[in-house]
């Protein structure tokens, strides 16, 4: 996932999305873009449940219209 500025509190603002649909985060690393100075992109694992799946599927949405979104994979395990 990949902000389209700079700013402050991005990260928070991205947090905040998974928050408010109680997703639990596993891990979240960040990465510099090299793009430009201060631009990374964040790395996040999610887990839930199949019940949470579709949850995901539309928070995941909401998220496209602000930020650059590449899904890595849906895991079952």
């Amino acid at each position: 996932m990949t902000p389209p500025t700079e700013e402050v509190g991005v990260l928070y603002q991205i947090l905040s999305y998974f928050a408010k649909m109680h997703l639990n985060l596993v891990t979240i690393m960040s990465m510099p873009t090299r793009r430009k100075i201060g631009i990374y992109s964040f790395y996040i694992e999610i887990s839930g449940t199949f019940d949470q799946e579709a949850v995901l599927v539309e928070t995941v949405k909401k998220m496209t219209a602000v930020y650059t979104i590449h899904s890595l994979g849906l895991y079952a395990l």
